[in-house]
């Protein structure tokens, strides 16, 4: 819950979260939390999807068996690349009229 707690603070006005997990409290505060981020999807008028995990054995096959094909499709998505270290002008350019995705590279 604290991740999506922190995205709602974090995403601008009309943003979107992406929740790619399903998360599980065994906190008695979980109501007041709730409350909370909602009010804040409510107020800043945010969008909220869920995503679930597929069938990763077959799709890592198909990377796998198809690494050229899959690794075109995938650059043509993908505007930049940036180390961790440089979120600020990661977010910088993501927010660039035209970027579809902009990529933090975490490790090298």
């Amino acid at each position: 819950m604290k991740g999506l707690e922190k995205a709602t603070k974090l995403v601008r006005p009309l943003g979107h979260i992406i929740e790619k997990t399903t998360c599980a409290s065994n906190t008695s505060s979980l109501t007041a939390l709730v409350s909370q981020i909602f009010n804040d999807i409510v107020v800043k008028e945010i969008t909220l999807s869920g995503s679930r995990c597929g069938p990763f054995r077959k799709a890592l096959e198909i990377m796998e068996n198809n690494y050229d094909t899959v690794h075109e499709l995938l650059s043509r998505m993908v505007s930049a690349v940036f180390p961790l270290q440089d979120i600020a002008k990661a977010m910088e350019l993501a927010s660039e009229k035209g970027i579809l995705k902009v990529q933090l590279q975490v490790s090298s």
